[in-house]
């Protein structure tokens, strides 16, 4: 069985709570691009649930804000540095708004 793209952005998001490997952020990061009806809050609900683990979204929203350097990775399509650092910074700001309206 072949995992939905939802089911590989929960996973990548789980992946990244423990890890800070580039192309992890870069596939989140293209996913959402292409995928712009996913939402990373819903799949962080999923990831707790499918997970069993709390507070998903607090971890992400500091690894949001500590991008790792992602130039070296090869690419198939060309990503701007500048928009996905922009892209993770605005999202755990929304992560942080989230937590905090909870």
């Amino acid at each position: 069985m072949v995992d939905s793209i939802q089911d590989i952005l929960v996973n990548k998001l789980m992946a990244m709570t423990d890890r800070r490997d580039p192309k992890d952020y870069i596939d989140v990061y293209t996913i959402i691009q292409a995928y712009p009806s996913l939402r990373i809050e819903e799949a962080i609900g999923q990831a707790e649930k499918k997970f069993r683990v709390r507070g998903v979204g607090s971890i992400l929203s500091g690894r949001f804000l500590e991008l790792p350097i992602c130039e070296n990775v090869p690419l198939v399509k060309d990503i701007r540095s500048s928009d996905m650092q922009h892209f993770f910074n605005e999202t755990a700001r929304a992560l942080i708004r989230w937590s905090i309206d909870e």
